[in-house]
This record gives C-alpha cells, structure tokens and sequence, in this order.
C-alpha cells in the first residue's frame, strides 16, 4: 500500500542520489580533457539520443554518438591552431533526472593565425563560444540523452579597420563570421540526420 509506495519513492531518491553523483563526477572530469583523450562512452546507454539544436543534428544510438562526437572532435582539430574546453557550471537537477553543464571552448582559427601571424600578442586572436549541454538519465544510472543548445560566440568589439577586414573577408568567405567549420557541421547535420528523435524530460 502506502508503506510500499514511499519505499519505492525513497529507493528512486538514493538511486538518482548515487548514480547522479557518479556522473556528475565523471562528466567534471571528462570533458575539460575531450579534445585531448579519448571520451568515456560506457556512462551511456545503448540507445542513447544526441540532441543538438545548434547544427540541428540528432541521432540514436551510442557508436553513431560516438561517430558524431569523434568527427566532431577531428574537425575542431582541423580548423583551430589552439584549442581547450573549460567546464564553468556542473548541476544535478532531480526533478528530471538530469545533469546541466556550461561549458567553453576557447581556440585560435587557422584563418585567423595566418592573416595576424606577424602579431606578437595572440591573445585578441582568440574566439571563445559558450554552450549547455543537458544529460538526461535512465532508471539503470546511464546517459540516455545528450542535448547541447545555445552556442554564442564572444568576440570584442570591431573597430572601424576591422569592420572593413571582416566585410572584405566575407567576400571571400574566409572571416569566422563565416567559418568553414560551421558549413561542415551544417553538411555533418545532414548527413547523419537520423531518426525523428528528441530528449524527453521523463
């Protein structure tokens, strides 16, 4: 009756306590370093969802996860000269069985190192966006859904000269207000569009 019902309701708590804990431990841990070793993917479940509003991107399953982020991962590598991933924020959030994390990722564009390489000072050079990556859990403690949203890149201020740099450059289609890697995502997206799927909140 009653009695079992808040048995459960209690087990449910501990199980969300320990398995929320242990993730929230690993994800602090693994992804400062995801661009430099590689990722643990056995904290996921099988089926798992990847949900990315930015590059409306979405697929099922944990090797095509794996694919999308290792491709991901190799790209970045490719367009940046520099690169490093700060993680700001790590929550746990019970009521919907969830993990939130900010996170930044600071890197220096190859475009951009090569039209600025007689610059001493590179720190201006750099580009920094900040995302949240929501993790949804299941009943068993694993990742059953990844959601990333809310993209934006930090830059400084223009100046007049760098105004007119960046509209020569789109022209080209050479400034980062354009970058290379965002048309590789978008072409990414549309490859690996996989099932109708999306992260539940339950």
């Amino acid at each position: 009756g009653k009695l079992r019902g808040f048995a459960k309701i209690v087990q449910r708590a501990c199980s969300w306590a320990v398995n929320s804990s242990h993730l929230l431990f690993s994800l602090s841990f693994q992804l400062p370093i995801f661009f430099l070793r590689s990722h643990d993917y056995r904290i996921y479940s099988q089926d798992v969802e990847f949900d990315n509003e930015i590059l409306h991107l979405k697929t099922r399953g944990r090797v095509m996860y794996q694919l999308t982020l290792t491709l991901c991962r190799f790209v970045a590598w490719n367009y940046f000269a520099d690169l490093r991933m700060e993680v700001l924020k790590v929550t746990q959030h019970s009521e919907n069985w969830s993990i939130q994390a900010r996170w930044r990722i600071t890197g220096l564009p190859f475009h951009v190192l090569m039209l600025r390489f007689y610059k001493r000072d590179k720190t201006e050079l750099y580009r920094t966006y900040d995302a949240y990556s929501t993790f949804f859990l299941d009943s068993q403690g694993l990742i059953k859904c990844h959601r990333v949203s809310k993209l934006m890149p930090s830059q400084p201020p223009l100046t007049k000269v760098k105004k007119l740099l960046v509209a020569s450059l789109l022209g080209l289609g050479l400034s980062d207000q354009r970058p290379s890697l965002q048309l590789f995502f978008t072409t990414l997206a549309g490859k690996l569009q996989g099932l109708p799927v999306g992260c539940r909140n339950s």
